[in-house]
């Protein structure tokens, strides 16, 4: 007869299973074991499983001193989340967002869209980080000085999905807040583009101006200049020469050619730049036609009105040369720069991306075990629905871990 157990119930069979003959030994099936040692394959398959998922187990703590040690540990972690999020914050609204103001220059879907998008993405992102490392450290502290070091130790132990996810939701702030940090040095360091042409076509202000100077170097070349003694051609004779030379050979003047005169920076290019734009605004005209009508006898009221129209229109030539000089300098400088600005920037987004993107997965796949060992370590003694409940916070009784 077998022994009795409570409630008049006996407990079950656990008879030998079945003998196996297999050469000369024999082995003995109850269960998951056997008695020549070897484990049934499903077990080794999912003990190796296990063990790759769940590499660092969870032991239980004996002495308050050891789980002050341990809890002190998880609430510096979540202040140094705090602290990162709280910087980033800071940082994105105040060095991003406040500083950015659209004019309408551009459409809002060429830059402040998508700028707005990825910075108010790192400002949520950042949030959540706070908030989650916030909330997990007030339920620590308040087990803690309710219950002790032991139950604040279990309160953390039974957040460390929350916890995670507040770490990275740090690492993407920081990637979105890169983002938008390269978004805005492209923004604010590529100057006028809207006078390029590859901002808005040929009705820009470079190739407008382009085909300007073209007009002025087809007449200032139409009739060959003479050719004076080397000794005797000073440095506008030498740009006019240079000028003309050019026009001869290609043809046509182009943003190209601006940009190559300006890379030479000395002062026979300048005079050349100088020479298209006087040449354009009619400005020797202008000051020979004043002169001509303020040097003589200004005794007729029609003398004056003739000097004076002359004497404006002379000085809307030299501001005419002026602004047509200082838009070439931007041209060569905008136009060309801008492609060398986004090559650089695209190059350090894509690799800044890629370096945050790969600690992003590392970092998650340490994550996914520390919560599949808090799982595995609770499901011992709890149910599923029980270890949720405690993972949202809304159960702090933690005298075990099976506790309700």
């Amino acid at each position: 007869p077998l022994p009795s157990t409570r409630g008049g119930r006996t407990p079950r069979s656990r008879a030998p299973g079945v003998l196996r003959r297999m050469g000369e030994s024999m082995t003995y099936s109850s269960g998951y074991e056997s008695i020549s040692g070897e484990e049934p394959p499903t077990r080794s398959i999912r003990q190796r499983l296990r063990r790759m998922l769940c590499p660092h187990r969870i032991d239980e703590v004996e002495t308050e001193e050891e789980a002050k040690a341990k809890y002190d540990d998880y609430q510096q972690f979540l202040s140094v989340i705090m602290t990162v999020a709280t910087l980033l914050m800071g940082f994105i609204l105040t060095g991003s967002l406040l500083n950015y103001n659209y004019i309408g220059q551009v459409r809002r879907r060429d830059f402040a869209t998508p700028f707005n998008y990825i910075s108010c993405s790192a400002v949520a992102l950042a949030a959540l980080s706070v908030i989650l490392a916030l909330l997990v450290s007030i339920r620590g502290s308040v087990v803690y000085r309710n219950r002790g070091a032991i139950h604040a130790l279990r309160s953390m132990r039974h957040s460390t999905c929350s916890i995670g996810v507040a770490e990275l939701s740090t690492y993407f702030s920081i990637n979105f807040f890169f983002l938008s940090v390269l978004m805005y040095i492209s923004w604010s360091q590529r100057g006028p583009t809207e006078i390029c042409s590859s901002t808005r076509g040929p009705w820009a202000d470079c190739p407008d101006l382009t085909e300007q100077f073209d007009d002025a170097a087809h007449r200032l070349c139409s009739v060959p200049p003479e050719s004076p003694p080397p000794d005797a051609c000073d440095e506008a004779c030498k740009a006019l020469a240079q000028v003309c030379q050019y026009h001869r050979i290609n043809g046509t003047i182009q943003e190209e050619t601006l940009r190559l005169w300006f890379m030479d920076n000395d002062s026979v290019a300048l005079q050349k730049v100088g020479l298209l734009a006087s040449e354009h605004c009619r400005a020797d005209r202008m000051s020979d036609l004043a002169e001509s009508l303020c040097s003589s006898s200004l005794s007729s009221q029609e003398a004056k009105v003739s000097c004076m129209q002359a004497n404006s229109a002379s000085l809307k030539a030299e501001d005419c040369v002026d602004e047509s000089v200082h838009l070439a300098a931007l041209c060569s400088n905008v136009c060309f720069h801008e492609t060398s600005l986004r090559s650089m920037l695209w190059h350090w987004g894509v690799v800044g991306t890629v370096l945050l993107m790969l600690l992003v997965l590392v970092r998650t796949v340490k994550i996914s075990q520390q919560c599949a060992s808090a799982f595995l370590h609770h499901s011992n003694n709890s149910a599923v629905g029980q270890l949720m409940v405690r993972e949202l916070g809304c159960l702090d009784n933690f005298d075990t871990d099976s506790d309700e």
